[in-house]
């Protein structure tokens, strides 16, 4: 297949365009200036703050057989600062590559976040309501809903925190943990905030076997364990043999962050029985990305 991913620059993308390529998919990657994209992939310029219309044309102009999109305005603290530029990346963008795809008789891959759910009833399921809390769960809800409406066949991927080492320009919070750590640093990392975590390079191959599916509707992709980030940030600390000591605990409340749901954890059965295999669990995902540090 002919697959356009936006954000093919970002922390996920770079590895969905890996994973893209090395299963013989010609693969367009996106970014804001667009350099910073993986070797094998056919550049190209995009921002979104314009509410999707270059999108719009770039789809149109491409005609691909598959879009991946999963360019966002992802910093909630810095959404919640900027409401209407979350809107217009996040809901009215989506809405219009949707259009754009669907028009084209592309296939769309939608990916949306655990914390459209408010945090009070997990473990969530695929089809739980949404109850998003703050600026950015709120626009990739609509987003959401911007991609239902246009096409059901299309696929809404609702990721959960996605921990590994950076490919491309963009990290994770994991990056600067290890940098924090390997300097001596103590971090704090919160004990009252759960998810269901997933190795990014896992995540990556996750979305692309959808993909050949064409899998249909809403799906979370996510790691089989509910933990806490304190309980990620030492097993991450282990496996890549740095001093767990430096990980402190700390609490959301105490961090002066925009608010963030309790608990967020997802279902993933469902996700499991389509694909045949369950994703990978917090020690076997820290061991990979121990390995790919090793490996450099």
């Amino acid at each position: 297949m002919k697959v356009l991913v936006t954000g093919g620059s970002g922390f996920l993308g770079c590895y969905v365009c890996d994973a893209l390529l090395a299963r013989g998919h010609g693969v367009i990657g996106t970014s804001t200036d667009g350099q910073s994209l993986p070797d094998g992939v056919t550049r190209a310029a995009l921002r979104l703050d314009d509410g999707g219309r270059e999108a719009a044309k770039l789809v149109g102009s491409l005609s691909p057989d598959a879009v991946l999109h999963l360019a966002a305005f992802s910093d909630a603290d810095r959404c919640a600062q900027d409401p209407a530029a979350a809107q217009r990346v996040n809901a009215q963008a989506t809405g219009r590559i949707a259009h754009a795809a669907h028009a084209r008789g592309a296939h769309l891959i939608y990916a949306s976040t655990d914390l459209v759910f408010d945090g009070r009833e997990s473990p969530y399921a695929d089809d739980a309501p949404l109850s998003p809390l703050g600026v950015y769960p709120l626009s990739k809800a609509l987003g959401e809903a911007a991609v239902r409406a246009v096409n059901p066949a299309f696929l809404v991927a609702r990721l959960a925190l996605m921990y590994g080492l950076k490919r491309g320009r963009h990290g994770s919070f994991t990056d600067h943990f290890v940098e924090r750590l390997r300097a001596g640093e103590p971090v704090k990392l919160f004990v009252d905030q759960w998810r269901t975590p997933v190795e990014v390079g896992d995540a990556a191959q996750l979305l692309v076997e959808l993909l050949e599916q064409r899998t249909p509707g809403v799906l979370n992709v996510a790691g089989p364990e509910r933990v806490d980030r304190h309980e990620l940030g030492l097993a991450l600390a282990e496996a890549l043999d740095l001093d767990t000591s430096l990980c402190h605990p700390g609490r959301v409340a105490d961090a002066g962050l925009a608010p963030r749901p309790a608990d967020v954890a997802l279902d993933v059965r469902r996700l499991t029985a389509l694909l045949g295999r369950s994703p990978l669990g917090v020690a076997e995902g820290c061991a990979r990305v121990a390995a790919r540090h090793t490996a450099g």
